[in-house]
């Protein structure tokens, strides 16, 4: 996929456990790198869904 700068690009991840419950992660940072492996986005911080243990977006 081709994407642009000022393309919303969305990724869902959820924690868990062996057991298969949702755990939340002591800390999340997301790093974005274009094709020349230039850094775009470092350190950036994704934010818990409102009423969730372990959503992020």
């Amino acid at each position: 996929m081709i994407y642009l700068i000022g393309d919303t690009i969305r990724l869902v991840a959820i924690i868990k456990d062996f057991d298969g419950n949702e755990v939340a992660p002591g800390a999340i940072t997301v790093t974005v790198y274009k094709a020349d492996e230039t850094k775009l986005l470092d350190a950036g911080v994704p934010t818990l869904k409102a009423g969730t243990t372990s959503h992020y977006h």
